[in-house]
């Protein structure tokens, strides 16, 4: 619960200019996303009892809230594509599995991380630190793409296909489709405004 939603935040706050974990759970946006992210996305689908994880999440929560804590998201947001993989990737992959369906808040953060590592957005500069495979994919398939719909559903094809995921995640066709509509959403309209649609709330 702790590292997905820290992983997730990191990402989303850097890039919506954001500085601390704070800043991001108070933000109206983001920390109502964070929230049902954690309650609704990634509680449901850990082993245990239900009660027990809620309480362990309202912990989380709160810890994230706590001003003598200054967690810088910058810090977090090192190796967000290895921290993805193991911490964010497989409650998504389990939602899918599972349901049938594509978790829209966690699909929103693929999309995310994608934006994210483009490096650029909305007038800003994101310091990323990660592999220089990964930092060279990115920039690889972001150089290569138009930011319309289609560039970005390209893009998703292509990244989505990566070995470095373990498997081809293009087999989930739904998966695609909706973290590709996520991110012509964030290129088009600005991370927080995409957080305001009403998938997201």
């Amino acid at each position: 619960i702790l590292n997905g939603a820290h992983t997730s935040m990191a990402m989303m706050g850097c890039a919506a200019g954001l500085q601390n974990v704070r800043d991001a759970m108070e933000h109206p946006q983001l920390g109502k996303f964070i929230r049902r992210l954690v309650y609704d996305e990634i509680v449901p689908h850990i082993p245990g009892d239900i009660l027990e994880l809620e309480k362990y999440a309202d912990d989380v929560i709160n810890r994230f809230r706590n001003p003598a804590i200054e967690h810088k998201l910058e810090h977090i947001a090192l190796n967000s594509f290895s921290k993805y993989k193991v911490r964010v990737l497989p409650s998504l992959i389990d939602n899918i599995e599972r349901n049938g369906q594509v978790p829209e808040r966690l699909s929103f953060t693929f999309a995310a991380l994608l934006y994210y590592y483009r490096g650029h957005g909305e007038g800003r500069h994101f310091v990323l630190n990660d592999s220089r495979d990964v930092i060279g994919l990115m920039k690889e398939v972001w150089e290569s793409r138009v930011l319309s719909e289609e560039g970005m559903a390209l893009l998703c094809q292509q990244v989505l296909f990566d070995p470095f995921w373990g498997t081809d995640l293009r087999k989930y066709p739904m998966l695609v489709e909706r973290v590709s509509h996520h991110l012509f959403c964030i290129v088009s309209k600005g991370l927080i405004e995409s957080l305001r649609m009403p998938e997201n709330n």
